[in-house]
């Protein structure tokens, strides 16, 4: 690991390294993820881009449509997709089988409670936990979808949000930090 990140970095540092251009929102892009298959992306457009990192060639890529606003944040696990959006709603996305065939891509699950744009979330095998603008955070079954937890304590929007089996750790514009356990 160690050895990677040196050679990385010092290739870097050096000029060492080549680009490669991704074309094909029609608006601004505001979060990415990626794994060693597929790089994905949320837009202003209200759309996701499932690019193969293979190719940056335009007929490559799935568009998901399902959003009615911004998508704010993304979470890629294997093959499942969980995208947040400013339309305050949480879709969680089967990536299973798209291969050449990307019309098996569906939402499965669209999770609802948030009174404010989703700003962040981060996922497990049976859970989503969402941060957003309304000063909220949200525990969600993942596939159910149903809310089972609401947490308050913040001031001003939750703009970052980590946790594990023992606590959830959340950031906002309030200049605060949250450690719910």
């Amino acid at each position: 690991m160690f050895a990677e990140r040196f050679r990385v970095r010092r290739n870097w540092l050096l000029g060492r390294y080549t680009v490669r251009t991704f074309e094909g929102h029609s608006q601004g892009i505001s979060c990415v993820q990626f794994d060693e298959q597929r790089i994905v992306s949320g837009s202003s457009d209200k759309t996701i881009k499932v690019w193969d990192i293979r190719t940056n060639k335009p007929w490559s890529a799935l568009t998901l449509a399902g959003h009615s606003a911004t998508v704010r944040c993304l979470h890629l696990s294997g093959d499942r997709l969980v995208s947040g959006s400013a339309d305050r709603t949480i879709k969680v996305w089967d990536l299973k089988n798209t291969g050449k065939d990307w019309s098996s891509a569906a939402c499965r699950v669209t999770m609802i409670g948030h009174m404010h744009t989703v700003r962040c979330l981060q996922v497990d095998d049976n859970k989503v936990v969402s941060g957003s603008y309304d000063k909220t955070l949200k525990v969600w079954d993942l596939s159910s979808g149903q809310c089972c937890l609401t947490l308050r304590g913040h001031e001003e929007a939750v703009l970052c949000v980590q946790f594990n089996a023992r606590r959830i750790v959340s950031g906002s514009a309030d200049r605060t930090i949250k450690v719910m356990q």
